[in-house]
């Protein structure tokens, strides 16, 4: 029996210094020691908002505590409040947000306050070359393209956390990517490809880039290599990848050297392949299209959850689960909804006159407002995506099929002419391969090695020659 009193004295001793550590008001900075750092961070920003002399050690901890919750934490605050906060997180956030608005010049003043040494500090170049670009300061553009792509990189290398190893190397890759896009838009389609060149295959962007480095071969009239890329596709490492607009530029790549049966081919497999597809995509959309938490599960769906799904939607989800917007989503909504899980097991636990309750309940409010915006935020995330691949297919679904017509008319005129094309169909050879004094090119039979993904090339003969058709002499 005295063991048991014993333990219940402990008890209550361990209890009361719990009760004893939460004060009467929140304060930031004990709620942060004790891991509760999205309550913290809401605690400051609304201390702050009513000082009118802002102290450094207050911002100093606002800044820190922006860090251990990412700037996303703060995007349903009153832009005026943050505009009072002067922290380089908030000024980021605030420029993102005019630049997302098309409002360059109020973003640029906020970007360029971002210090080098700051987490967000490539991304802010990234956005301030990007706007550079849309006003034509070229010189600009690639200074901030630089120091984006260089600094974004070293993090990568600096920083243990995987996510953040993740998001600094896809950042570091959009970088280059945007610098190939503008060159692209300018016309000078060899820098540009030559810029797409530069990214790994292991990014995760790559696959989606690969089209764009096509399309940029496609207008230098590469067509053998831009179809080669395209039938990267193919291999089944790819296989989860659904680029309906990889489809059209391989027509186009056929139809611009007249191998047209090839180009119905590939016009009549889009048709069969993306009708069925994007009926039962679509018929789930309207179903769920008003849903504030479909999407959002479906993104957290278990492999074997998806299996009851049409095989598709699962694919497509699994596709745009693994986008890097949607894995800093997760983690913050993770961290948010254990947080908002321990408040509550310590507020339950004080005593119904403890005075903390009161704070403690306003921040728990506050939490699982937090989670809902970042439910809605998947949810709406990855409905948009969803909804822009169907419409998608369906505007590339006319573009094929006004090539379908122009290949039907071009026909015509051949038998209406007596002409004929100067082959039916030619296989090709390694005299038709455009190649750098680099680059060496072997026989494809059929393997897709994981070394070479990207680096095919069609050898097909331009077949736009035309010749008269012999016609039989009569007897």
């Amino acid at each position: 029996m005295k063991y048991l009193v014993l333990l219940s004295l402990i008890s209550q001793l361990a209890w009361s210094d719990e009760e004893v550590k939460w004060k009467n008001r929140a304060e930031a900075e004990v709620l942060a020691q004790q891991g509760f750092v999205f309550a913290a961070l809401d605690v400051q920003v609304r201390k702050l908002a009513k000082q009118k002399d802002l102290e450094s050690s207050d911002l100093e901890l606002l800044e820190d505590l922006i860090m251990k919750t990412n700037v996303e934490a703060l995007e349903d605050y009153d832009r005026k409040v943050l505009a009072k906060l002067p922290v380089a997180s908030v000024q980021f956030l605030l420029g993102r947000e005019a630049w997302k608005e098309k409002k360059s010049k109020e973003a640029r003043q906020w970007l360029v306050n971002v210090p080098k040494w700051h987490r967000y500090y490539p991304e802010a170049r990234f956005l301030l070359a990007d706007m550079a670009a849309d006003a034509g300061k070229t010189g600009a553009r690639e200074a901030f393209e630089e120091q984006c792509q260089s600094v974004a990189a070293e993090r990568a290398e600096e920083v243990k956390s995987p996510v953040l190893k993740r998001y600094y190397t896809v950042l570091s890759e959009d970088c280059r990517a945007l610098r190939a896009r503008k060159l692209y838009k300018e016309g000078k389609y060899q820098e540009s490809v030559d810029t797409y060149s530069k990214i790994d295959k292991r990014s995760y962007k790559w696959p989606y880039l690969l089209l764009e480095k096509a399309w940029a071969h496609y207008n230098i009239q590469d067509y053998n290599r831009s179809l080669g890329l395209l039938v990267t596709y193919k291999s089944p490492l790819l296989s989860s990848y659904f680029l309906p607009e990889a489809e059209i530029l391989t027509a186009l790549g056929y139809f611009r050297m007249c191998l047209y049966d090839d180009a119905l081919v590939v016009i009549d497999q889009f048709y069969n392949n993306y009708k069925p597809r994007t009926e039962a995509l679509e018929a789930m959309l309207n179903t769920h299209k008003d849903s504030q938490t479909h999407f959002y599960q479906l993104m957290y769906m278990t492999a074997e959850q998806r299996k009851k799904l049409h095989p598709f939607i699962a694919q497509l989800a699994t596709q745009v689960s693994q986008r890097p917007r949607f894995a800093l989503d997760r983690s913050a909504l993770a961290k948010v909804k254990q947080e908002g899980d321990r408040l509550a097991r310590v507020f339950h636990g004080l005593s119904s006159q403890h005075q903390a309750r009161a704070w403690m309940q306003e921040s728990m409010k506050q939490l699982e407002a937090m989670k809902e915006n970042l439910v809605g935020r998947i949810n709406y995330h990855a409905k948009r995506d969803m909804f822009a691949f169907v419409t998608n297919v369906y505007g590339l679904s006319e573009e094929l099929f006004k090539v379908k017509l122009e290949i039907i008319s071009r026909k015509k005129d051949l038998v209406y002419g007596s002409k004929r094309l100067v082959s039916d169909r030619g296989r090709g050879n390694f005299d038709q391969v455009k190649r750098s004094r680099f680059e060496a090119f072997w026989k494809f039979h059929g393997a897709f090695w994981a070394d070479e993904l990207g680096d095919f090339s069609f050898g097909l003969e331009n077949n736009c020659a035309t010749v008269r058709k012999e016609v039989p002499l009569e007897e």
